[in-house]
C-alpha cells in the first residue's frame, strides 16, 4: 500500500488493523454487512455511514459546548493505517473479531505488529475503487493475498468482490469458506437486520466467547446480593425461608443470563433523540425460551393516552402480555403463598384468593405504562403514575386493589417495613378517572419506609 502516494500513512499513530474494500459486483452498500460474519465470531460492529454519523454527533455536542472541533475522522483513517481520504466513510465499516481478545485490543491502543494474531478483521470501501485495486495482483475470489502496508505485510481474501484484510491469513479463513447457513445474518431477526443497517453504530456480541470473562464477576455480584437479603432482622424461620425465596429468584435470574446466545446494540440518533435498541437470543430448548415464546404484544393501541402531556423523567411502555402459568410473578407469588413462615399473617383461603387474583391480573392486562415526574418547576417530591389496558377495566381495577390489599404483606416478610404501606391508599379523582394513590411520605410511616 505504500508504494502509492494516495495510501502513505499520514502521520506516526497506532492502528487498528487494515480494512475491507469493495469494488466490482456486490459490496458492502447491497449487501448486508451481516453476511459476511461467521456465526460464531465473538463479536463485530458495523457504522454503515461513519461520515454522517460523525456529522449529527459533532452538530449535538457544539450545541451543549460550542466550539467543540468534532471528531476527526481523517485521525480514524490514519489510525487504521491510511492516508485521509483513502476510505469511503459513507459506506459500512466493519470490525470482526473472531475472539474477545481481538476486540479488547482493537480499543486498547496498541500498536499493530506484522502477523499480530489477536487483531479483529476490519472492512471500508475504498473511496477510489481502482486505485486501491491497483495494490493487488489479480482478483483471485476466495483466495488469500498478501499485501505491504503501513504497519507489516497484510493479507486479503476476496468474496464476490468485497475483500477482507487481517495481519494473518488465518484470520480471514472462515471469512473464505463461509456458506449462507453459516453467517450470522441466518440467526439475526428482522428487527436487529434493520438496526445493523439503519443505526449509527450496531454492536453484536455471542455471548458463549464472553462467558468466561464475566461468569465470575457475575456470580460474585449475585452472591453480594444474595448476603444483602440475608443480613435483615427478622425471626430465624423467616429469615431462612427468605434466604430459600432470594438464592431461587438470584440462581433464576443467573440462569436465564447464562441462557442467552446473543446480545445486539443498535445506537440511533436522528439529531434530536437517542434510540438505544437491544436484542437478545436465547438458546433452544429451554425455560427462557419456552417463557419468550408463550408472549404475546399488543401492537394496535394509542400509547401513553392515559397520562397528562406534560415533562418526565423517565418513562417506561410495555405490550407484552405473559400467560398466568409462565409468569414471573404468579411463580413468585405462589412460593411466597406455599410457606406459613412467610405469610403466617393470611388465611388458606386469603392465599389462594390472592393467587387467583394475580393470575386474573396477569391474563388481563396486555399494556402496562409508567412515568416518573414531579410538579412543574421543580425536582421534588418525585411522582410515579401507572395506567394497564385491560379488558373490564372496572373489575380488574377492583382486583388491582385486592392484590394490593394483600401483597405488602409477603413483601413486608422480604423487606422490612413494606408491609406499613398496606391500607395507605387513597381514591381520589383526576381528569375524570379514578385513581388510587398511595402516599409514600405519610408521616406515619417508619423511618426505615420513608
Amino acid at each position: 500500500m505504500t508504494d502509492h502516494p494516495e495510501y502513505r500513512r499520514g502521520g506516526v499513530t497506532r492502528c487498528v488493523v487494515a480494512l475491507c474494500l469493495a469494488w466490482a459486483g456486490r459490496g458492502l452498500a447491497e449487501t448486508h454487512p451481516a453476511t459476511w460474519v461467521p456465526s460464531q465470531s465473538a463479536a463485530f460492529i458495523v457504522a454503515p455511514n461513519l461520515a454522517k454519523s460523525v456529522g449529527k454527533f459533532d452538530a449535538f455536542l457544539r450545541e451543549m459546548k460550542p466550539g467543540f472541533p468534532g471528531f476527526d475522522l481523517a485521525e480514524f483513517e490514519m489510525t487504521a493505517g491510511f492516508a485521509p481520504g483513502v476510505m469511503d466513510l459513507s459506506k459500512p465499516v466493519m470490525i470482526i473479531a473472531d475472539r474477545p481478545e481481538e476486540l479488547m485490543r482493537l480499543f486498547s491502543g496498541a500498536g499493530l505488529s506484522e502477523g499480530d494474531a489477536t487483531w479483529p478483521v476490519i472492512g471500508f470501501t475504498p473511496a477510489d475503487a481502482g486505485a486501491f485495486q491497483k495494490m493487488l495482483r489479480d482478483d483471485h475470489n476466495g483466495q488469500a493475498q498478501s499485501i505491504v502496508g503501513a504497519f507489516g505485510r497484510y493479507r486479503v481474501v476476496l468474496r464476490d468482490g468485497v475483500a477482507f484484510v487481517a495481519a494473518k491469513r488465518s484470520a480471514l479463513s472462515k471469512i473464505a469458506t463461509l456458506d449462507a447457513d453459516g453467517a450470522a445474518y441466518a440467526r439475526m431477526s428482522d428487527a436487529a437486520r434493520d438496526d445493523a443497517t439503519s443505526a449509527d453504530i450496531y454492536m453484536q456480541f455471542s455471548m458463549g466467547a464472553w462467558r468466561p470473562l464475566y461468569e465470575s464477576k457475575l456470580r460474585a455480584v449475585v452472591e453480594l446480593m444474595k448476603l444483602g437479603f440475608r443480613a435483615q432482622p427478622g425471626d430465624a424461620a423467616r429469615a431462612e425461608q427468605v434466604r430459600k425465596l432470594s438464592d431461587w429468584f438470584f440462581s433464576s435470574a443467573l440462569d436465564g443470563v447464562q441462557q442467552m446466545d446473543s446480545v445486539a446494540v443498535g445506537l440511533s440518533f436522528d439529531g434530536e433523540r437517542f434510540r438505544l435498541a437491544h436484542h437478545h437470543s436465547f438458546r433452544q430448548n429451554d425455560w427462557m425460551a419456552d417463557y419468550l415464546g408463550k408472549v404475546s404484544r399488543r401492537e394496535d393501541v394509542t400509547h401513553w393516552r392515559a397520562f397528562p402531556d406534560e415533562s418526565f423523567l423517565f418513562a417506561l411502555s410495555s405490550n407484552w402480555n405473559v400467560p398466568s402459568e409462565s409468569c414471573f410473578a404468579v411463580r413468585f407469588n405462589r412460593r411466597c403463598m406455599n410457606d406459613p413462615a412467610l405469610c403466617r399473617n393470611l388465611t388458606r383461603q386469603q392465599r389462594l384468593e390472592l393467587d387467583q387474583n394475580i393470575a386474573t391480573l396477569t391474563n388481563a392486562t396486555s399494556v402496562e405504562e409508567f412515568i416518573l415526574t414531579s410538579p412543574p418547576g421543580r425536582l421534588a417530591p418525585f411522582q410515579m403514575r401507572g395506567a394497564y389496558l385491560a379488558k373490564d377495566a372496572g373489575r380488574i381495577l377492583g382486583v388491582m386493589q385486592k392484590v394490593r390489599a394483600h401483597s405488602q404483606e409477603i413483601v413486608g416478610s422480604i423487606i422490612p417495613g413494606a408491609a406499613e404501606l398496606a391500607g395507605k391508599t387513597h381514591l381520589t379523582k383526576m381528569d375524570g378517572m379514578d385513581v388510587y394513590q398511595i402516599r409514600l411520605a405519610d408521616a406515619s410511616e417508619s423511618p426505615m419506609v420513608r
